[in-house]
């Protein structure tokens, strides 16, 4: 009974590490639409009110849809709100690839240095490659999550198995 009672919980264990992958997967899918919502947010406030980057920044930290991105998070009582903003996009405390978080650097050391025309191109280059990004990441997600719970649950399995 206690070999049985062991099995069970190395094949919880293992399908508790793979559900933990998925929902990493599925996290980071959730974070690169809340970007594209910025994104769009962003767009916005530049055509219709011409905004500071305070103020855009504020207003994206209350937006519901971009409310959850860690790098916004910051001091917004310093006058380098640019430099923080910068700061927490390097730290990657939302798990970005490499290559994420060098569109968002870039797109954060260049907002604001052009006349409006030039930002809203530049907010809808930056719009088009994270929109794109999400699109290639939905269609993986679906395999990665349901290989990641195979794997767990079967991973969990065999060394159950091999244990018992």
């Amino acid at each position: 009974m206690l070999k049985l009672i062991g099995a069970v919980m190395i094949m919880l264990a293992g399908i508790g590490c793979g559900y933990s992958f998925s929902s990493k997967v599925k996290k980071h899918i959730r974070d690169i639409e809340a970007v594209n919502s910025m994104f769009t947010e962003t767009a916005m406030m530049i055509n219709f009110n011409a905004v500071t980057f305070r103020e855009l920044i504020i207003h994206l930290k209350e937006c519901p849809q971009t409310r959850g991105l860690k790098f916004l998070n910051v001091d917004l009582s310093s006058v380098d709100i640019r430099d923080r903003i910068v700061e927490s996009v390097k730290k990657n405390s939302d798990n970005f690839d490499e290559e994420e978080v060098e569109q968002l650097y870039g797109f954060f050391m260049q907002l604001g240095l052009s006349d409006l025309e030039g930002q809203l191109l530049m907010t809808k280059k930056y719009h088009e490659f994270f929109r794109s990004r999400f699109e290639n990441l939905q269609e993986e997600s679906l395999k990665k999550c349901r290989l990641y719970n195979s794997l767990g649950a079967l991973g969990g399995a065999f060394i159950a198995v091999i244990l018992v």
